[in-house]
């Protein structure tokens, strides 16, 4: 998915049930102390090993990648993400709003953390994402045209 979006391909993914999320997830949270245990390992097992290796260069990536195609005004490394949002563009309750946009205010990128959260997605966010983002941009698809609010994006 990342790889497609960094050649300049449009795309949009969706994980069903079973595509193996929860046991990412769950494993990240045991490696961090949270979680548990129990439940994750089988009970006839006779050992079983989480090991976390995390890094963020995909993400990192795909935020220069946006940065650089429009122009915007902050890039990954302007930001401190997964900390207590000091860094945010803002902060709306438990949610730390990292806001990127081209040069007319356009926010074309914004990257959402929550806080104290560690694998759900709330009905809160679907609906930010959805009245906050989405609803603000069309495309007229025949001449390739992004629209922002009923402006184009340049």
């Amino acid at each position: 998915i990342v790889d497609a979006l960094l050649s300049g391909k449009d795309v949009l993914a969706v994980m069903p049930t079973g595509a193996g999320k929860s046991i990412i997830i769950g494993s990240v949270n045991i490696a961090l102390g949270s979680g548990n245990f129990r439940d994750f390992v089988r009970e006839d097992a006779e050992y079983s090993l989480v090991e976390l290796v995390f890094s963020t260069d995909s993400a990192r990536k795909l935020v220069e990648y946006w940065s650089r195609r429009y122009r915007l005004d902050h890039d990954w490394s302007d930001f401190q993400f997964g900390g207590d949002g000091r860094t945010a563009t803002f902060k709306d309750g438990k949610f730390n709003n990292y806001v990127f946009r081209t040069a007319d205010g356009v926010p074309m990128l914004r990257c959402v953390e929550t806080e104290t959260k560690t694998h759900a997605v709330l009905p809160s966010e679907c609906e930010m994402a959805w009245t906050q983002f989405f609803t603000k941009f069309t495309k007229d698809v025949k001449h390739g045209v992004l629209y922002y609010e009923g402006r184009p994006v340049k």
